[in-house]
């Protein structure tokens, strides 16, 4: 059977690069494409209407998916709709002749899958189904199908109840694996993380685009409502707030009791790197998501369960997470935290206001105050 390829850009040439020098038997009956790439002159090209309406010519052959992990399920839908079926009939250029790796899990996942592609041993061997973070999944859902082709899946312990859907939960998901699939549960500290953060709530402020900006903060609420917007006088009140450090330490500890009995769910354990660093390595962001040192460290543990080498180099595997926040001096004190951080959001997105600029504490507060009362 030969191939029919369809894609367009980076991914179509890194495609045929490794078609032509590690799938060199691979016989490419046509490639249909809108753009005029230097390598076309050496197959039967096609446009697109040409590639879709051809049903007969197309199902006596393998077709391969070559585009962004974005614009993926546009492809497959359009293929699903002609008659054509997901893996028996076309399939995503990362899996061609490999295995299938299906990640289930939520902004995390971008900081894995990265790791995990930029790990040759892996990548020899896997391929990683194009799935966006949970929390970005229009579906609802990851198709019964996906599942059952699995051939390694990676998830974070996701309960029942959870407020994206029961079809994302472990109970649901790992029921559908087929026999014989590897299954790897890694860390899940989704709102595990508010011991460190104490004046933080779970309400979260978007932009106008419904993108998250900050986290519900009592203390600037506080401060601001005392001076009226003065923003010297609220940062003086804010440093200089007198926690009790006795109920700061109790959170902690109750914090790390709930890290350890939700451990018990993750094949990588990680508690004991967590407890051996924080006070010396700057390791979460804010109340859910781990800094890029522990998500490092969550993918050497991960890799190695894989059965891969781990040969990565440290490069910064950022989540692009907007809602990193300010750990305040104060409780960094009590908890005896030693290291040192002038500005946060050094790798964000760009829709925060300062243009995807790090941040001081100071601007940080002048955000939030502004975000949410309006003026500063």
């Amino acid at each position: 059977m030969g191939l029919a390829i369809w894609g367009e850009g980076r991914e179509l040439e890194n495609f045929i690069f490794e078609l032509e020098t590690e799938h060199k038997s691979a016989e490419v009956d046509c490639i249909a494409t809108s753009g005029d790439y230097y390598f076309l002159n050496r197959y039967t090209v096609k446009t697109e209407k040409e590639f879709l309406v051809r049903k007969t010519f197309l199902f006596e052959q393998k077709i391969i998916i070559a585009v962004s992990d974005a614009e993926y399920p546009n492809r497959k839908k359009q293929l699903e709709m002609i008659g054509y079926r997901e893996f028996d009939d076309f399939i995503g250029y990362r899996m061609y002749g490999k295995k299938v790796c299906v990640i289930n899990s939520n902004c995390y996942m971008s900081f894995i899958k990265k790791f995990l592609n930029e790990n040759a041993e892996f990548r020899k061997v896997y391929g990683i189904y194009p799935l966006p973070p949970i929390h970005e999944n229009k579906f609802d859902y990851i198709g019964d199908n996906i599942l059952q082709h699995a051939d390694l899946f990676i998830h974070q312990d996701i309960r029942p109840d959870n407020v994206f859907g029961y079809k994302f939960s472990d109970e649901y998901t790992l029921s559908k694996l087929k026999s014989g699939c590897k299954h790897i549960c890694i860390p899940n500290f989704v709102g595990m993380l508010d011991g460190f953060y104490p004046t933080v709530t779970g309400q979260m402020y978007n932009n106008v685009n419904g993108e998250p900006m900050c986290f519900d903060d009592w203390l600037i609420n506080e401060a601001y409502q005392k001076y009226n917007g003065n923003i010297d006088n609220i940062m003086f009140y804010i440093l200089h707030y007198n926690f009790d450090d006795e109920d700061i330490v109790k959170r902690f500890n109750s914090m790390v009791l709930r890290w350890r009995e939700r451990e018990k769910n993750w094949d990588v354990k990680i508690v004991d790197f967590i407890m051996d660093n924080f006070q010396k390595i700057n390791l979460f962001e804010d109340i859910s998501h781990p800094a890029e040192c522990l998500q490092h460290e969550i993918c050497r543990r991960l890799i190695k369960l894989i059965g891969c080498t781990d040969t990565n180099r440290f490069t910064h595997y950022h989540m692009g997470c907007c809602m990193e926040i300010f750990m305040w001096p104060q409780v960094k004190e009590i908890l005896d935290i030693k290291w040192t951080k002038d500005q946060i959001r050094l790798y964000t997105k760009d829709y925060c206001y300062h243009d995807g600029q790090p941040i001081t504490m100071k601007q940080y507060v002048e955000e939030y105050i502004w975000r949410v009362f309006g003026n500063k």
